[in-house]
C-alpha cells in the first residue's frame, strides 16, 4: 500500500470522485469567469534582483525554470473560505464544503514548453491533482513514494494524489498549449486523528504566513488591479496583515 492511498469508500475518496466526474463543468465555469486575477511568482519575490526563493512553495529550483511559467487561481481555504464568487462555482464549492480536512483548493495553469526539476515543497499533507485540460499528450509528474518511482501523465479528468513535502518530484508540460489542473491540499483521512489534523492546519498556515493574510493579499489584488504592485512579503511587513 502506498502512503498516498485514501481510505476506501471514505468521504474524501467520494469527494474526489465527484470532482473528477464534474471536471468538465468546473473547467467551463473557470473559462466563463471574466476578469480573473491570478497569483504569479512575482507576487512572492523576496529580493528586487529576482533571485528566486519562493517563500510559499519553497521549490528550490532555479528561477529560470519557473519564471513566468505558471499562475495560480485561488478558490478555497480551510474553514469554508470561498475566494471566488459562489455563483461561478456552485457545484465545486458544494463538494469542497463537504471535503474533510481540506486546507486549500486552487487552479494552477502551467504554460507550454515548461520543465521543472526535482524538488520538494513546504506544504505538509497530501495533494490531489485533477487535470481539467492537459493541453496535449506530453505533460506529467514524476515523484518518489516509499522508494518507488511513480510517473503520472496528466490526461483530462485524471486524478493523482501525492505528498508535496515528502515526495520529491519533477514535472513538465512539453505541449504547445497550457495545462490546467485543479489542486486540492488536504490531510489524508487514513492517517487522521484530531491532534494530527490540528497540527496539520497549524503547519499549513505557517507555510503561507497565515491563510488570512494570503486571502487579504489576494483581495487587495482584486480591488486595485494592476495598480497594486506590492509583493506578499511587502504586504506582510505592512499594517494590514493579521498578527501571527
Amino acid at each position: 500500500m502506498l502512503s498516498n492511498e485514501l481510505t476506501k469508500s471514505g468521504r474524501q475518496e467520494a469527494c474526489l470522485k465527484e470532482l473528477q466526474s464534474s471536471y468538465k463543468e468546473i473547467y467551463n465555469c473557470f473559462k466563463k469567469q471574466k476578469n480573473k486575477i491570478f497569483f504569479t511568482e512575482k507576487d512572492f519575490e523576496e529580493s528586487p534582483d529576482y533571485e528566486y526563493i519562493d517563500n510559499v512553495t519553497n521549490s528550490h529550483v532555479d528561477y529560470a525554470e519557473t519564471r513566468d511559467n505558471w499562475k495560480l487561481f485561488p478558490l478555497y481555504y480551510h474553514g469554508g473560505v470561498k475566494v471566488q464568487q459562489t455563483k461561478h462555482y456552485q457545484k465545486l464549492y458544494s463538494i469542497l464544503d463537504s471535503f474533510p480536512n481540506i486546507a486549500s483548493a486552487c487552479i494552477i495553469v502551467v504554460k507550454p514548453h515548461t520543465q521543472i526539476g526535482r524538488h520538494n515543497d513546504l506544504e505538509p499533507g497530501w495533494r490531489a491533482h485533477i487535470t481539467l485540460d492537459s493541453g496535449g499528450p506530453d505533460t506529467g509528474l514524476i515523484y518518489e513514494d516509499n522508494g518507488k518511482k511513480i510517473e503520472h501523465s496528466f490526461t483530462d479528468g485524471s486524478l493523482n494524489i501525492m505528498q508535496p513535502k515528502l515526495n520529491y518530484h519533477s514535472g513538465w508540460n512539453k505541449n504547445s498549449k497550457e495545462r490546467v489542473n485543479l489542486v486540492i491540499d488536504f490531510y489524508n483521512g487514513r492517517h487522521a486523528n484530531e491532534m494530527e489534523i490540528k497540527k496539520y492546519v497549524k503547519e499549513y498556515n505557517e507555510v503561507f504566513y497565515g491563510l488570512d493574510n494570503m486571502h487579504d493579499f489576494y483581495e487587495a489584488k482584486k480591488i486595485f488591479g494592476s495598480q497594486y504592485i506590492q509583493t506578499f512579503a511587502e504586504f506582510l511587513e505592512g499594517d494590514l496583515k493579521y498578527a501571527s
